[in-house]
């Protein structure tokens, strides 16, 4: 193989790599979302009033934030709330690789044909 061949592969599977890492990562981002939907969910299932005579108050403590609240903590409709993680549209990763795929294969296709040009003309 010739020098200019191995910087083209290489090129493209560094060009794959990042592809597919960067979608690998925004799928967790979404499933990590997700989860983190479910959980505020339960818990506010589980956590109802008390009714009851018998139920001692609790003290009061200030949370301590660590980060700024989510449209879910704040009671909105945005995309971190319970009613939005129902409504999500299921997307992903799942068409985006056969596009990666069949982008790289056209281009090497375009290469090909590049240098066999190149080469009828010497």
């Amino acid at each position: 193989m010739k020098r200019e061949t191995v910087k083209t592969i290489a090129g493209l599977v560094i060009i794959t790599a990042i592809v597919v890492a960067t979608f690998l990562y925004g799928n967790a981002q979404r499933q990590a979302q997700q989860n983190q939907d479910k959980n505020v969910a339960k818990q506010t299932a589980s956590v109802s009033p008390s009714t009851s005579a018998k139920a001692t108050p609790r003290p009061s403590v200030k949370p301590t934030p660590s980060a700024p609240p989510t449209p879910a903590k704040l009671g909105g409709s945005g995309a971190g709330s319970v009613a939005g993680a129902e409504a999500m549209p299921a997307t992903g990763p799942s068409t985006m690789p056969i596009l990666g795929a069949g982008m790289i294969g056209v281009l090497y296709i375009l290469y090909r044909c590049s240098r066999l040009q190149v080469s009828h003309r010497r």
